[in-house]
């Protein structure tokens, strides 16, 4: 192996819409990965809502709707749609940031967006972490014929999140049936109550497991846990035609205007890219640290490539193996 130059190689298996060159930075010491860097907008594409499947109604970022402003990504609202990330993760946790330049209203982050599904009401094969403070941040929206298993019962006409419910299947019967609100209830938690102690935003947080199961926080408190995501047609959910156990990330653009930023990422074991990067002797529960700045992760046509060119023998061939965590952290909760 030539000492000035190597590349971790890893596969993944991608449908061909998602199969574009993604630059991945190195995690930091807590694994980390910066997902949108105000230098790398190719990275993203945007759909509007419609009858077209986001893989191909995708559009260039940015434009008129999203625009940029360092690592902050403004979004005026209008037209709806999304900008979603351009490769699939299935084991992960994804934060972001989010803040209302002037009224709060609809936003929100989908995740396990299938982005070659037909879409329903315009809206994209997903499930939704809900932004909108009238309505509750961090509760679930299960979009188009989409069923989860929750822990919930009725309150005031809503299905509400409580740890200690019996489950029961909630989702795509219908369009206006499927909103499974947070432990806090309807309009919880208080924006401006956790704006006003952060600066002005507040961080959403949603963790990952396939489809074993996903959990939405707001400033790190849970607010509601569920499994099972699965796609059931006819309004029942046993007529399962697939699993969501992997998908697209995005945030979106629905009739106001909201702040992104910090938006990043953790690969957690489970996910194909997270496998692959350990495959060459590190432990789960380990992650591969460059020495030097600059070194990335290139994700080309389904293939991830470390490049560490100019590390070396400095980098010990591979890289530093550097302990994530706590125990217990990499634990589904």
């Amino acid at each position: 192996m030539n000492s000035k130059s190597f590349f971790l190689v890893a596969t993944a298996l991608l449908g061909a819409s998602w199969a574009q060159k993604v630059t991945l930075p190195a995690p930091d010491s807590s694994g980390w990965m910066k997902l949108f860097r105000g230098d790398n907008a190719s990275d993203f594409y945007i759909a509007n809502n419609g009858n077209t499947p986001p893989a191909k109604a995708q559009t260039a970022f940015p434009n008129s709707t999203y625009s940029i402003s360092g690592d902050t990504i403004k979004v005026t609202g209008s037209p709806a749609g999304q900008v979603y990330f351009k490769i699939p993760f299935s084991h992960y946790r994804v934060r972001y940031q989010m803040r209302f330049p002037g009224n709060v209203g609809n936003c929100g982050m989908l995740i396990h967006v299938q982005a070659d599904d037909a879409p329903t009401s315009g809206f994209p094969r997903a499930v939704e972490s809900q932004g909108d403070p009238t309505q509750g941040m961090g509760q679930l929206w299960p979009i188009g014929d989409v069923w989860v298993t929750v822990k919930a019962h009725m309150v005031s006409g809503r299905m509400q999140y409580s740890p200690n419910d019996p489950e029961v299947d909630y989702g795509g019967k219908d369009w206006n049936s499927r909103v499974v609100v947070g432990v806090n209830g309807w309009g919880q938690p208080n924006y401006n109550s956790l704006a006003n102690a952060h600066g002005g935003w507040v961080t959403q947080e949603a963790r990952v497991y396939g489809s074993d199961s996903v959990v939405h926080l707001v400033e790190d408190t849970v607010r509601i846990k569920y499994r099972n995501p699965r796609v059931s047609s006819g309004g029942t959910p046993n007529n399962v035609t697939k699993y969501l156990k992997k998908g697209l990330i995005s945030w979106q653009s629905e009739g106001t205007p909201v702040w992104y930023r910090h938006l990043e990422i953790m690969l957690l074991p489970g996910d194909s890219l997270y496998q692959e990067t350990t495959s060459l002797g590190f432990h789960r529960g380990q992650m591969i640290t460059p020495k030097q700045d600059g070194k990335r992760l290139h994700y080309h046509d389904g293939v991830l490539l470390l490049n560490a060119a100019g590390a070396g023998s400095a980098y010990d061939a591979l890289g530093t193996r550097k302990v994530l965590r706590g125990a217990g952290l990499l634990e589904k909760p």
